[in-house]
């Protein structure tokens, strides 16, 4: 089952991400950061998409070239299925004040149902 906006995911192993949206000490904004998450936090999801860098017909997002490493972690691990792109999801999620991207996976995230 795949995450959509509004549900709410563990983390469950270390995973990495993508910091989209932060205000720095000096009151200016930046874009993008890498970043690890931590196991055992929460997080909303905002809005998931497939990325852009698996479509040829559009232009990757800078967020989607930042989180490519870990797109091509799981195009390996599928590399035996039919389409292996199928089924890539980034997911826009809130973690405490913070708005980051990082790759769905079953192995590192799970939905907490309630």
């Amino acid at each position: 089952m795949l995450p959509k906006p509004g549900d709410l995911i563990n983390i469950d192993k270390k995973t990495p991400g993508v910091i989209i949206a932060e205000k720095s000490n000096y009151n200016k904004s930046w874009g993008y950061m890498l970043c690890n998450l931590e196991p055992d936090q929460n997080a909303l999801v905002l809005e998931t998409y497939v990325p852009s860098i698996s479509l040829n017909s559009k232009p990757s997002r800078k967020a989607d070239i930042l989180l490519r490493p870990e797109q091509e972690k799981l195009r390996q691990k599928n590399a035996d299925a039919e389409n292996p792109i199928q089924g890539m999801l980034i997911l826009v999620v809130a973690l405490g004040e913070h708005i980051v991207e990082l790759v769905w996976s079953e192995d590192s995230c799970s939905i907490v149902s309630l």
